[in-house]
């Protein structure tokens, strides 16, 4: 994932107000509780972190999950490293472009039950 790990310094000053914007949109959607656990599949920075849950993330950019401030893991979405019922609910924000397999990731994805 060279892109985003060379311009990870700058990504939030590139992306931050597109990405919360949405994040705020899911978060009213999808009416996310302080309780949840919440997989962010594709979480770059860890701004889902305005869900104001608890979160999981994972990317493939191991300098832009360096700024997270929750717990990630460094992988591809076509092949998550968690038993399917883990969560409480999935979010993936403008990532699937950038996934090898995206059908494959969202397969992934919607194995787990917990999908709103």
């Amino acid at each position: 994932m060279g892109y985003y790990d060379d311009i990870a310094n700058g990504y939030n000053e590139l992306y931050a107000e597109e990405q919360l914007k949405k994040l705020l949109i899911i978060k009213h959607e999808l009416m996310i509780k302080p309780t949840d656990l919440v997989l962010d599949v594709g979480c770059g920075t860890g701004l889902s972190s305005i869900l104001g849950c608890r979160l999981v993330g994972i990317d493939s950019s191991a300098e832009l999950i360096k700024q997270a401030p929750f717990k990630t893991f460094c992988c591809k979405a076509e092949k998550l490293p968690f038993a399917h019922d883990s969560f409480d609910a999935v979010i993936c924000v403008t990532a699937l472009h950038n996934f090898d397999m995206p059908n494959r990731a969202l397969e992934e994805c919607l194995g787990f039950q917990g999908i709103k």
